[in-house]
């Protein structure tokens, strides 16, 4: 089994290899805390290593495919529910610096206990509030998704039945390349 460093450093390694048509080289070296840093400049200390072109890349993600835009059921007891994506706008461009970015979205009553809110990106199930929520507002947040355009919707789920939708929003997600890749 992988523990959280070695997964850490599987994420790195495969990010150098997403990242290697962007920069020519790649320097690894440790810090005095003893921690090996990877980056686009060479230090004192610094080995150049080689990054090779994987020939396929396969991207495993934990998400469980829901599909946008479902029916709302008629079959359960109508609370005359709605959502809204409040933040980001609507065709918004959002620049990922390492900081998780903030999807706020708001429905027109409390969530139930048996009642939870889903973002979705892409019409893939991303991150699950749970019910009972005191209050209107719906706090997501993203990371690190692929360069390009995505789609956002929030949907509201009782038990296993989608009861609201919001309209889904369009944003183009870009990466900051910053002179380190880890800190």
């Amino acid at each position: 089994m992988i523990n959280n460093i070695g997964m850490k450093y599987i994420v790195l390694i495969s990010f150098c290899l997403l990242l290697q048509n962007n920069f020519a080289d790649v320097y690894q070296s440790v810090d005095k805390q003893g921690h090996v840093v990877f980056s686009d400049k060479a230090s004192d200390n610094a080995t150049k290593i080689t990054v090779n072109q994987p020939s396929v890349l396969l991207i495993v993600t934990p998400a469980v495919a829901t599909p946008m835009l479902s029916p709302v059921s008629a079959a359960l007891p109508a609370k005359d529910m709605q959502v809204t994506i409040m933040a980001p706008q609507d065709h918004a461009e959002i620049l990922y610096n390492g900081e998780p970015i903030k999807v706020l979205g708001r429905v027109s009553a409390n969530l139930s206990p048996n009642e939870q809110a889903l973002l979705l990106i892409d019409g893939v199930r991303y991150q699950t509030l749970m019910g009972p929520r005191d209050g209107t507002e719906l706090p997501f947040s993203m990371n690190a998704l692929s360069n390009g355009p995505h789609r956002l919707q929030i949907q509201i789920q009782r038990e296993t039945t989608i009861i609201a939708s919001s309209d889904p929003i369009e944003i183009v997600y870009h990466h900051f390349r910053p002179g380190v890749i880890n800190k």
